[in-house]
């Protein structure tokens, strides 16, 4: 499969500006920013199916093991990833939770720099599996090693994020009253199995808290091991009075139920949960989330991995089969939830009732039905973050790997190969062969393996996001 990125006029590309670059000659204003990069034109093509089409990339455009180390653990520190003190990944596994949303910059690491963040530097060995629990929960992951850059990171995270029994209580209880996870009333954790489920959300805060915070929230260590809080105990008592304030309103109850579950299905990979989305946007966005690996099957629209570009492949998501994902996802919840048979059957349900699959499928439609155009604006929020987000972080790896590539790393040696006989500065795949074939010779490679530009490729024209340049003409597919 070839995924074939056209790239124009990339003006922005050196608005962030090393020293060597500082002194060279500034380029035509444009709105919003004051580039110094030449622009860019043409065609950078890459594939994963024959290697002979790959161009070789410059050493140049990688990182040297600092520049890899101090890259990667700035993305990592980011506050929708780790947090400035690492205090989202205080262990293995929650760093793993993260660790997807920083993998562009390894695209851009040398092999030594790849290990030393990780003790290994098999990006497709990350995701390995050190042990599990008796449940078959992943305990801990075989990379990063603990004498790895990172490993070192999480247990100092670790050790100096910890908090006292009072701070325990307080920012555990809060992550919990999140509406995203029980809700202020702990609408969304009237029964313990509803605990379980929704209080992993706050499992890097409940990492942080020492024995005796855990005791207090959950009566014992043992039971906060397993997220199973006694009914004596504070979670117990918030879980008790969340069945109480639930029952009294259990319309509102149910559309919180209904809406919270819908949306978290969606929130990982928005995509899935928009009509006329492409399978390919669909694939390519789970590559970016980690969720999956380009494989080449292309099935079915159940099974949206692959890298053929075939009349499936192409095809686009339905309304049926967003309701056949969210179903897959939310029946249990929404189905066996004592408060929607109470506003879909306006009755109280017996245990048998809960139990009845042809009730759950009953209830779940009617919810479905009434929610999925409230929902619908959340999702589309959702992705428009997502959107940007990602499409962001292609701008970002093309703008880091040119940076590197033109002129050897040096603004004076491009600008000066960049000018054409009337003193003009840009580059292109007419006008500037050798300058536009060395940025193309040392990004190619980086650019087509990335999965954010995977995902900018794939999805070029299908969602309002503004590349700031010159002829507004960024990427096309």
């Amino acid at each position: 499969m070839k995924h074939i990125i056209k790239v124009f006029s990339l003006l922005m590309v050196f608005a962030v500006i090393p020293g060597a670059w500082a002194a060279t000659s500034r380029v035509s204003m444009v709105n919003r920013a004051s580039p110094r990069l030449p622009s860019i034109a043409g065609y950078i093509v890459a594939t994963n199916a024959n290697q002979n089409n790959v161009i070789n990339t410059n050493n140049s455009a990688y990182y040297d093991n600092t520049e890899c180390i101090d890259k990667y653990t700035d993305c990592a520190k980011d506050g929708d990833v780790c947090g400035a003190d690492f205090e989202e990944c205080t262990t293995n596994v929650l760093f793993h939770a993260q660790m997807s949303k920083c993998l562009s910059v390894l695209y851009q690491c040398q092999s030594s720099g790849i290990n030393a963040l990780f003790g290994t530097s098999a990006i497709n060995a990350l995701s390995n599996v050190s042990s599990t629990n008796k449940q078959g929960e992943v305990t801990r992951y075989t990379y990063p090693t603990d004498g790895s850059v990172l490993g070192q990171l999480i247990i100092g995270a670790g050790i100096s994020n910890q908090l006292n029994t009072e701070q325990c209580i307080k920012t555990y209880t809060r992550c919990l009253s999140r509406e995203d996870v029980c809700g202020t009333d702990f609408e969304l954790c009237t029964t313990q199995k509803e605990f379980k489920k929704q209080a992993l959300l706050c499992d890097s805060t409940l990492a942080r808290c020492q024995s005796a915070g855990k005791t207090q929230l959950f009566g014992s260590v043992a039971n906060a091991d397993g997220l199973n809080p006694a009914s004596d105990s504070r979670l117990g008592q918030l879980i008790e009075n969340g069945q109480q304030l639930a029952a009294v309103n259990a319309v509102r109850t149910c559309q919180k139920v209904t809406d919270n579950c819908l949306i978290s299905a969606c929130t990982k990979n928005p995509l899935r949960c928009v009509e006329g989305v492409s399978m390919a946007a669909i694939d390519a966005a789970d590559f970016v989330t980690g969720n999956n690996e380009l494989t080449g099957s292309t099935s079915s629209t159940q099974n949206i991995g692959g890298a053929n570009y075939n009349d499936n492949y192409l095809t686009s998501l339905t309304g049926s089969d967003i309701r056949k994902m969210l179903k897959a996802q939310c029946l249990e919840t929404i189905g066996t939830n004592k408060y929607c048979h109470m506003t879909y059957r306006e009755k109280s349900p017996s245990n048998k009732d809960l139990m009845d699959i042809d009730l759950q499928e009953d209830v779940f439609s009617l919810a479905y039905a009434a929610r999925k155009d409230a929902v619908n604006t959340k999702i589309q929020e959702s992705l428009k973050k997502f959107d940007t987000r990602t499409k962001d972080a292609c701008y970002n790896t093309i703008k880091s790997c040119a940076m590197s590539s033109c002129g050897g790393g040096l603004g004076s040696v491009c600008y000066k190969l960049a000018r054409d006989t009337n003193g003009n500065v840009h580059i292109n795949s007419t006008g500037n062969d050798g300058t536009y074939n060395e940025i193309q010779s040392g990004c190619s490679a980086i650019v087509n393996a990335d999965a954010n530009c995977i995902y900018a490729a794939t999805s070029a024209d299908g969602y309002a996001y503004t590349y700031y340049d010159d002829e507004n003409t960024t990427f096309k597919t």
